[in-house]
């Protein structure tokens, strides 16, 4: 994929990023940077976190874009990613403000959390007119998981047929927290004028 880092400054758009592998960002990885990512496609991406896209310290801004299929997994030959909370198969946003807005998360899936978007740290991103739909977390957040004080608004979306505790992504009798939606571990998450329909989650639908 693409690695951005140190006080670079980017522009992404009308570009397909599709089938990369990385331990971290597959499709796009950035960090200390100026990003704006426009009408792009991430599809079939695989990374622990962030398969589709991983950004920290940034300034981001991702729009008209799309996340499918994309996976957070880990090597099967390199045991110390058991150790690795797998996250983002969509995107992951790490102690960064960012905008993300008219963005579709469809068919995502991770083996831990947050299957289409993972939020954490200290940022104040907000989600605008997003649609997550067929995402499935083995562990919490289906659409969206947040944590680790991370204060995020999310605006006008739909969550619909959303997924937390499958087995086939390693859940178990004590996963499954928020089909829609996971906010734990010290992060407060506004949720307005959103759509939450046919998600499932062994504790807690929404």
């Amino acid at each position: 994929g693409l690695c951005a880092e140190a006080s670079a400054s980017i522009e992404i758009t009308d570009c397909n990023f599709v089938d990369n592998v990385a331990d971290t960002g597959g499709g796009v990885y950035f960090t200390e940077s100026l990003v704006e990512i426009y009408d792009a496609n991430f599809i079939s991406n695989s990374a622990l976190r962030g398969a589709g896209v991983f950004g920290t310290k940034a300034d981001i801004t991702i729009g008209l874009s799309d996340f499918v299929a994309n996976w957070a997994e880990g090597d099967v030959d390199d045991p110390t990613d058991d150790t690795v909370l797998m996250r983002g198969a969509g995107l992951v946003i790490d102690s960064a403000d960012a905008l993300v807005y008219d963005c579709n998360f469809v068919s995502n899936q991770s083996f831990g959390s947050g299957a289409g978007i993972y939020l954490q740290g200290q940022n104040e991103t907000t989600v605008l007119n997003c649609l997550l739909q067929y995402n499935a977390a083995g562990r919490d957040g289906g659409g969206i998981a947040t944590a680790v004080g991370a204060t995020p608004s999310i605006r006008n979306c739909t969550f619909v047929h959303n997924l937390a505790g499958p087995s086939w992504l390693g859940g178990t009798d004590e996963s499954g927290y928020g089909g829609a939606l996971f906010a734990g571990n010290d992060s407060k998450c506004q949720v307005v004028d959103s759509i939450r329909w046919h998600n499932i989650g062994r504790f807690g639908m929404a």
